[in-house]
């Protein structure tokens, strides 16, 4: 999961992880959801409209791009 997957590093680290077989969960605001899938991103989450911390999906991996968020959450 890339947090921040639409901005210039958070995409960069999208393809990167698609480049090595991982299936990528991008969130970010919703203008950037389209970006989002077209650098690979599997899944995509409109941050405005859901709490990503609170859904009970569990990652291998999350990469914190945005720096909205503690690592507690």
């Amino acid at each position: 999961m890339v947090n921040g997957a639409g901005g210039g590093a958070g995409s960069f680290a999208v393809q990167i992880a698609k480049s090595y077989g991982a299936e990528v969960t991008g969130v970010d605001k919703a203008g950037k959801l389209e970006l989002m899938r077209a650098v690979g991103a599997d899944h995509v989450v409109d941050y405005t409209r859901e709490d990503f911390t609170k859904s009970g999906r569990q990652y291998d991996l999350i990469l914190e791009a945005a720096a909205h968020r503690s690592i507690s959450d």
